[in-house]
């Protein structure tokens, strides 16, 4: 009869665990320790408190900036042998939680009034707005992500989306283990064409950039990136900025909002700042429903569009 299992961890992981385990208090005290006595650490009785021991044992041993700033200073690897405490990964980002890697979704739009329906075919992956409380970090991985758009004013349809690889990771920054977040993207999707309305276009895209954890359960990104589109006939460099805040909500809520300067992705279009936010609610593990509202706008134009999403994996 199994009792308990040991888990190995990889150090980023346990670090993330320990960081979001320890009080608050523990580890703002433990965290000054650490940089302004690092010669007294060994001698501290706070490393006696619940996991702060491990927390600063990790950080030691394993980061790499921390090391090289105190290299000079060997005597701070020589904690005591302490017994651990046990850290209860049963309760800590659950593998088995997390949504299902297919999905398939139906979702609605306003667009300048004019009224559309879309349906979602996600062969594998994830989506940034998705429930992405089981990972490390927020992020998205889409492979063959499929859109297809029905006008119900006019009755035409059209593919508006058909992405090859889509990734986007936001982890967040700390000292002790430096993180970049990052956007990759290449296939067929929506840019703002001169009137502000959606063209498709051909894209490759990569943007760079950093997240920092702002509380518990708030971070703030900013990332610069470059990106080609092509409707064959014309092709088009662009460059954009993008900055925002991931916000886990009370209950099974979370939103993301972001402001983008981008230099045009289409013909002749011209500068445009875009407004995007988006508020999901997971009302089950492998589906959920998402408010969208965007705003663009030029130096001559400006729209909006509202939307509502359902995704249902499987």
């Amino acid at each position: 009869m199994v009792l308990e299992t040991n888990v190995s961890t990889s150090p980023i992981w346990l670090f993330s665990a320990l960081n979001d385990t320890i009080d608050p208090t523990d580890k703002k005290l433990i965290d000054q320790a650490l940089q302004s006595e690092p010669e007294h650490i060994a001698d501290k009785a706070l490393l006696k408190r619940p996991l702060v021991y491990d927390y600063a044992r990790t950080v030691i041993e394993n980061s790499k900036p921390y090391k090289s700033t105190h290299k000079h200073n060997p005597e701070i690897t020589n904690l005591p042998n302490e017994k651990t405490d046990r850290l209860d990964f049963s309760n800590y980002k659950h593998p088995a939680l997390t949504p299902q890697d297919s999905g398939i979704g139906l979702s609605y739009s306003n667009e300048e009034n004019a009224d559309k329906i879309k349906l979602h075919w996600l062969p594998t992956g994830h989506y940034i707005h998705g429930d992405n409380r089981q990972y490390l970090s927020e992020s998205e991985l889409t492979m063959g992500n499929t859109t297809l758009e029905v006008d119900l004013d006019t009755g035409a349809a059209n593919i508006e989306e058909l992405s090859i690889y889509s990734v986007k990771s936001y982890g967040k920054d700390n000292p002790y283990f430096p993180m970049l977040s990052g956007e990759f993207y290449i296939g067929y999707r929506p840019s703002y064409n001169k009137l502000l309305d959606n063209d498709s276009l051909l894209e490759i895209s990569g943007a760079i950039g950093k997240t920092m954890n702002i509380s518990k359960d708030i971070s703030g990104f900013l990332l610069i990136g470059t990106g080609l589109t092509s409707d064959i006939k014309h092709s088009q460099w662009f460059v954009n900025s993008k900055s925002g805040v991931i916000i886990d909500l009370i209950g099974d809520l979370k939103l993301i909002a972001s402001y983008e300067v981008n230099s045009g992705k289409a013909k002749q279009t011209n500068e445009y700042h875009s407004l995007d936010t988006h508020i999901s609610w997971f009302p089950s593990q492998n589906s959920s429903i998402t408010l969208s509202l965007s705003r663009v706008k030029t130096s001559q134009l400006q729209h909006q569009k509202l939307g509502l999403q359902y995704i249902k994996y499987f």
